[in-house]
């Protein structure tokens, strides 16, 4: 065949392949690195970790063994309550050094973990009623509004003005009122803004309003109370 290179000859109108001298002489090289190499049963499937009667007892390392990278006792443990280490007190702290709550189940609430708990209840009961509260307040001031009209203060008719309070009362008045104001701005906007002001401003600047009025909130909170006790 005049087309077919050397290391080929037709027979019978057949091409049939002549062994190369080069791949002859590699084969026994390949042959060599790879008497090492153990081929795997795909169908030989590994024993379930829960077939092991230990299993529920066994650490990471001993779980490793068997099955590497396996860190279900770990992740069980913690979400087992496990108490670990903390440098805070107990008695500031008693839940320092649990990584996951313990389960509980609040009113309205299913079994759950506190925190899990916690969040179910301000989904489902606070944030709802507490809406419909704050509408059924500002519709009340409304109605009261309508039917007193201007409530202020009456004329004195020339009479001599006396100091009521001194300016340390008026101070204390007007701080705890600015600390009211602050707690329940903040308070309303971190409850309920993502419903009426977020889709307004969008959600990259609602959370930075939202961590900063947090931070109000937290410092308007002592200083509300201070000065109510003052008041």
């Amino acid at each position: 065949m005049g087309g077919l290179p050397s290391a080929w000859a037709q027979d019978g109108g057949a091409a049939v392949g002549l062994a190369s001298p080069v791949a002859s002489a590699a084969a026994p090289a390949v042959a060599a690195s790879l008497a090492g190499v153990q081929s795997a049963n795909i169908f030989q499937i590994a024993p379930d970790a829960a077939a092991d009667p230990d299993y529920a007892q066994q650490t990471n390392g001993e779980r490793a063994k068997v099955q590497p990278g396996n860190n279900a006792p770990m992740w069980r443990s913690v979400g087992g309550g496990v108490t670990g280490y903390s440098s805070l007190p107990k008695s500031e702290a008693p839940e320092a050094g649990n990584l996951i709550q313990p389960m509980v189940q609040y009113p309205g609430s299913r079994l759950t973990s506190a925190g899990e708990a916690w969040r179910q209840v301000r989904n489902n009961w606070l944030i709802p009623y507490g809406g419909s509260l704050l509408l059924i307040a500002l519709v009340a001031l409304i109605l009261l509004y309508v039917a007193k009209g201007k409530m202020g203060h009456a004329d004195n008719n020339g009479a001599p003005v006396i100091e009521r309070f001194t300016p340390f009362e008026r101070a204390a008045h007007w701080v705890n009122a600015g600390a009211f104001v602050a707690l329940a701005l903040s308070g309303i906007v971190m409850a309920f803004g993502k419903f009426f002001l977020q889709p307004v401003i969008g959600l990259h600047l609602f959370g930075w309003l939202a961590y900063l009025l947090k931070n109000v909130h937290n410092f308007a909170g002592p200083l509300f109370a201070v000065s109510l006790v003052i008041v």
